[in-house]
This record gives structure tokens, sequence and C-alpha cells, in this order.
């Protein structure tokens, strides 16, 4: 599995900022430890979950903010 390093969120509202996310880390439900690598089970099934880093300066107007992050997950 491929995730990128840092992306950034957006704020729904047009006063918001682009929010930095950095620090990407991803662990799979099959491995306990941060990796890239998971094992499918018997049924063909594994789940992910995705973590980071949101640097928020003190100026940022509240909003929701989103990020969109490409995984890319390869099997054989």
């Amino acid at each position: 599995m491929a995730i990128p390093g840092e992306v950034y969120a957006s704020g729904r509202s047009q006063a918001s900022v682009s929010l930095l996310v950095t620090r990407l880390t991803m662990r799979t439900a099959s491995f306990d430890a941060e990796g890239r690598t998971g094992l499918l089970d018997e049924s063909g099934y594994d789940a992910f979950s995705v973590g980071g880093t949101l640097v928020v300066p003190a100026s940022t107007p509240a909003d929701r903010y989103e990020a969109k992050i490409e995984v890319i997950v390869t099997y054989s």
C-alpha cells in the first residue's frame, strides 16, 4: 500500500485556508504495527486506517476541513 507523505486539508467556507497534514501513517487491521503491508483473511478482507498531524496556525478560521488521500493498493 502506498500513501503520500503529506496532503492539504481544505475548509468549506471561502474564508478558510488550506491546512497542511504531515507525517501520514497507515496501519492495517491484520498487522498491529505501522506499515504498508497487510494480509487478507479467508474471506479476502482486510481494513486500514490512516492518520497524520494537522498543522493549524493560531489565526485559522473555524470551519470543517477535509483532506483527500490517494491510497494505492496492490496485491498478488
